[in-house]
């Protein structure tokens, strides 16, 4: 009803809505409830009795026709509430039930939430406004099974008999309850009590209890409360709960309420909650519209994705849920896995032994990488412990990732030659045990995360190296220690780390590939503490040395431009003569002009110019760039006849790889490789990096083999056909 539609008028009806109920008890108004429990109008309503609701409308219409006050019918579409399981509507009634009164404990509740952690803190708050704003505890409900609630009403003295345990009841009912299967409805119903006053008997009132009574006493009921105090008292308080922020009201509510009348403190010392699981597209997942089941879940994603994706979720927002971010999950999951085949790949080969597992960081030499590598993973299980303990497990996966790209793109990206050299000496025994080392502690610190993935990489990679039964588990293991850490190691590689991407960022802007050598980086005097990384350096960046400048004042020249808003002001109508003029200089011409006294004179131009009409700039040097905002990074882009012939090499050295990898040749297979070509170019590359190439690839070079697979390339020497075989020999 409202002012531009319907009658104007509002019928009130106190006995079927909390709406009406409060209005109607603020008016004064008779509370009449005409529908039973099957939603039927009840005896005494004339031409109504009997029917439901839905089918009373049109009785109701129709009398109202009949006495000429119908205004006007018509459907009318609005929501309306519908039982999810069989998809009734849903009726509202005024019944009588059973409430715990809450003003008496209210200011111990307050109290004692005072005591919680609440994250995010904001919860904190919403419990408070909960409990000053809550009304009686209404625990009854008019349903077929649950928990019985154990209220006793004697219709002859009026004693209400409240029954505490199974003896008691055992008693009360002089040995009848021994015999049912169950404390629930409908056995329990069966059981009559003697009234302690009268002797009446007694049987239990038909409601049961709130589900959340269950819920909030299950501390004290399951853990030993009532039967060895000393043991329960080891568990209680818990130290962490965690829920969704709708159990503020219910769940963290009945814990707190049930724990403070008992023993008058709270049941946790910290809640955490998180918010809805919503869809992918930010839709409520609902029973009866769009769903994803967790079997479904499991089967598509894999448990180790969906536990992945809920616990790195931030717990102050909305989780989202779905297959396209669990796909997500799994991709960077396997950044993690390939580590583990990388190790395991070059192991199978070398069999490095027990060895391998050696903690210890003797015999770890001069690499500096490997000692990187053992800081890095002190560092990683320092910061993952901290995220533990604070119940903060998107942290500790944060940690955990960026961890995984650390190893990636730094650990094993400057090391793989080590992996790749066919004899086992101590150098690569050292990178062998710092890796191990490192994926090692990775899968028992996310373990807990990551159960199923943690646990397969245990057994085929600690078991196998370090032996033990199969029934060992990484989930029965101790939290690894953190382990020295030296923070400077870390601090320096991190610069080196930031001198490569500053450099291939110069590469990119100049469109230059990586493997096209080129010959010096320069490097500012502040860099040169980081000498001994630049044997890195240089690998990474594909530059043959490295200069340390104490300024880059020898990288630039200085040059000119026209100065518009002068010249134009000074030079007038003939301002487009100088301009094209000036466009025809050589550099040297400019440069000259740039040295040059005032004025200037122009060839072509009779009368002398203002040296102020030109701007004197400088720039980089011809095949010099550098890195922006103040670094003083740069890079020689300039690439010599020799230069590019070794880029060429790398680019067919990398596709007689990627060759090798398509056609099923496994890392220590030995091939034979043949190349056709018209390019006088690329034969010249091909000779002078034969033997080169036959390492890298572990391959001869032959001709007239029997080949398996082919790739034709068109480098800027020319086309290039790469063939390959296997090596019979």
């Amino acid at each position: 009803v409202d002012a531009s539609e319907g009658s104007g008028f509002v019928h009130i009806a106190p006995g079927c809505g909390a709406e009406d109920h409060e209005l109607g008890k603020g008016l004064g108004l008779p509370e009449v409830c005409p529908i039973d429990e099957s939603g039927r109008f009840l005896e005494g309503y004339g031409s109504l009795t009997g029917l439901t609701a839905s089918e009373a409308a049109d009785v109701v219409f129709g009398g109202l026709r009949e006495q000429g006050k119908l205004f006007s019918t018509m459907e009318y579409a609005h929501s309306y509430p519908v039982c999810w399981r069989c998809r009734t509507e849903v009726l509202f009634r005024l019944v009588s039930e059973w409430y715990i009164r809450t003003d008496g404990i209210r200011p111990r509740l307050l109290e004692a939430a005072q005591t919680v952690r609440w994250e995010p803190a904001f919860i904190g708050k919403r419990m408070a406004d909960w409990l000053n704003n809550m009304g009686d505890w209404n625990i009854s409900r008019k349903r077929y099974y649950g928990l019985p609630l154990p209220f006793y009403p004697c219709e002859g003295c009026g004693t209400l008999t409240v029954v505490g345990s199974k003896v008691e009841l055992s008693e009360l009912s002089g040995g009848a309850s021994e015999g049912v299967p169950e404390l629930h409805r409908p056995w329990i119903d069966e059981v009559a009590i003697k009234c302690p006053k009268c002797g009446a008997k007694v049987r239990r009132v038909p409601e049961v209890g709130d589900v959340w009574l269950d819920a909030g006493i299950v501390p004290f009921s399951t853990l030993g409360y009532f039967s060895d105090r000393e043991d329960w008292e080891l568990n209680f308080p818990a130290e962490w709960v965690i829920e969704m922020q709708e159990q503020v009201r219910l769940w963290f509510y009945s814990l707190l309420f049930m724990s403070v009348a008992i023993c008058g403190k709270a049941p946790y010392e910290k809640v955490q909650t998180n918010n809805w699981v919503l869809s992918e597209t930010g839709a409520k997942f609902s029973k009866t519209g769009f769903m994803i089941q967790f079997e479904e879940a499991a089967e598509r994603m894999g448990a180790d994705a969906v536990r992945y994706l809920f616990a790195g979720a931030s717990m102050a927002s909305d989780v989202r849920f779905g297959f396209s971010l669990g796909d997500d999950v799994r991709r960077r999951l396997l950044g993690f896995w390939n580590i583990y085949t990388f190790l395991m790949t070059y192991a199978e080969i070398d069999g490095p032994g027990p060895g391998i597992a050696d903690p210890s960081p003797a015999g770890a030499g001069g690499n500096l990488t490997d000692l990187w590598l053992r800081s890095r993973t002190a560092s990683f299980v320092s910061a993952a412990a901290k995220g533990y303990e604070g119940y903060n497990p998107p942290e500790v996966i944060r940690e955990f990732e960026q961890f995984v790209d650390d190893v990636s793109n730094w650990y094993v990206r400057v090391n793989r030659r080590r992996f790749w050299k066919e004899s086992l000496d101590d150098d690569k025994m050292c990178a062998y045990k710092a890796l191990y080392g490192a994926v090692k502690s990775m899968v028992k610190v996310m373990a807990p995360i990551m159960p199923f993935m943690a646990e397969r990489i245990w057994q085929d990679m600690v078991l196998a190296y370090e032996g033990g039964s199969e029934a060992s588990s990484v989930h029965l293991t101790e939290f690894p220690a953190a382990g020295p850490c030296d923070s400077a190691a870390l601090e320096k590689t991190e610069k080196v780390r930031q001198v490569i991407a500053l450099a291939h960022r110069i590469r990119n802007e100049r469109s230059i590939k990586v493997r096209q050598p080129l010959s010096t980086l320069y490097l500012g005097e502040g860099y040169r503490s980081l000498t001994p990384y630049m044997r890195y350096v240089r690998d990474e960046l594909n530059v043959k040395e490295v200069a340390f400048l104490p300024d880059f004042t020898s990288l630039s020249r200085e040059s000119v431009a026209l100065n518009f808003q002068v010249a134009g002001r000074k030079l007038k109508g003939d301002l487009g003569k100088v301009k094209t003029i000036f466009d025809g200089l050589t550099q040297a011409e400019r440069e000259a002009i740039a040295m040059g006294g005032d004025p200037v004179s122009l060839p072509g131009y009779d009368v002398a110019i203002d040296k102020d009409c030109f701007s004197v700039l400088t720039v980089d040097k011809e095949d010099v760039s550098k890195a922006e905002g103040g670094a003083l990074v740069a890079l020689c882009t300039a690439v010599t006849p020799e230069l590019k012939a070794e880029g060429l090499y790398r680019e067919i050295l990398r596709n007689c790889q990627l060759l090798r990898k398509e056609s099923g040749f496994e890392v220590s297979d030995r091939v034979l490789l043949s190349f056709a070509t018209d390019s006088p170019e690329l034969t010249g590359v091909l000779d002078r990096y034969a033997a080169d190439i036959a390492k890298e690839t572990l391959s001869r070079i032959c001709t007239g083999m029997v080949h398996v697979a082919e790739r034709t390339l068109d480098l800027d020497g020319g086309s290039l056909t790469v063939r390959i075989g296997r090596d019979p020999g």
